[in-house]
């Protein structure tokens, strides 16, 4: 999906924020359109879905591009275009399914194990668009789409149709999004629009082509091996390590712990008889005033007789 990004944002220079969308579009259109050959093998109706999913995402494309292509690069298209596509996508299939997901049947033949086949259809699809984008930059189309992207001004003036290169890159790089999608979905086996129109597919696209070197076509695959390394490779073992010597370090913080608490328990007893002392004066002073001031209470009166005799 990568490579299939950079057709647009590497080669022409029009970055997309919103290649999440066709991987939904292709993944819900051969969902909804698979059930039809329900009866047929289960390589016949992933090719079915394959060719849905692309003829929708090129249906879907080909309106959008000219519009939101007029704008200039670096900000076409812009993340509110984007968003709008998106989130205009995701209500589409959700009225279309009548559901919150969709079921699509396991397309490995029998006796393959899932995983495997998956992984290899991955691997052809994308060696397959490698293909693609290779023969494009090394053809017309793709030294016009690099024109573009250097001096789009200039490019028109020497007779690049700059228009018609730039909506043929953008139906071309969805198209083939697209077909990642459907691939995507049927390896999910379920899809719901949370799991497929997702803004970091979009992100991560991105990612992989700036990580790697924009505008080449081995920049999307060494970004997305050097991200793929990162995440799962060096975090998770310096995370592991972090855990271990967590665990290791635990008996010797409770041990720390409990000589600080024996330490400190001498002191603790003699604050409390500090502090209990002026309290208990306090008590006794007032429990004797109380005891007395009865008595002098009782004795007033014959006081005060006497001192009338």
């Amino acid at each position: 999906m990568g490579v299939a990004w950079a057709i647009l944002g590497g080669l022409a220079g029009y970055w997309s924020f919103g290649h999440t969308a066709f991987i939904g579009i292709g993944a819900f259109a051969a969902g909804l359109a698979e059930p039809l050959l329900e009866t047929r093998s289960p390589l016949l109706r992933l090719a079915f879905g394959l060719v849905v999913g692309a003829g929708a995402c090129a249906i879907f494309s080909a309106p959008l591009a000219y519009p939101v292509l007029r704008l200039r690069a670096p900000t076409s298209p812009s993340p509110c275009s984007a968003s709008a596509m998106s989130a205009r996508a995701q209500q589409q299939h959700r009225r279309a399914a009548r559901l919150d997901g969709v079921i699509l049947a396991n397309a490995a033949p029998p006796g393959w194990d899932n995983h495997v086949f998956y992984f290899e259809l991955f691997l052809a699809a994308a060696a397959a668009t490698l293909a693609i984008a290779w023969a494009i930059k090394r053809s017309r189309f793709g030294y016009g789409l690099l024109a573009i992207r250097e001096d789009e001004d200039t490019a028109r003036m020497l007779g690049v149709p700059t228009e018609r290169y730039k909506v043929a890159a953008f139906v071309l790089s969805a198209v083939l999004t697209g077909i990642f999608g459907v691939i995507y979905a049927h390896s999910l086996g379920y899809i719901t629009t949370g799991s497929v129109y997702r803004d970091d597919n979009s992100l991560n696209l991105m990612l992989y082509s700036l990580l790697g070197g924009i505008g080449t076509l081995l920049g999307p695959i060494l970004g997305a091996t050097l991200l793929v390394v990162l995440t799962n490779v060096v975090l998770a073992t310096s995370s592991t390590s972090h855990v271990r010597d967590g665990v290791a370090a635990r008996p010797h913080r409770l041990r720390r712990a409990e000589r600080h608490r024996r330490a400190g328990a001498p002191l603790l007893r003699r604050a409390r008889d500090m502090s209990a002392g002026p309290i208990l004066e306090i008590v006794g002073v007032t429990s004797a005033s109380a005891a007395s001031s009865p008595s002098t209470t009782s004795r007033s009166p014959c006081r005060k007789a006497r001192s009338a005799a």
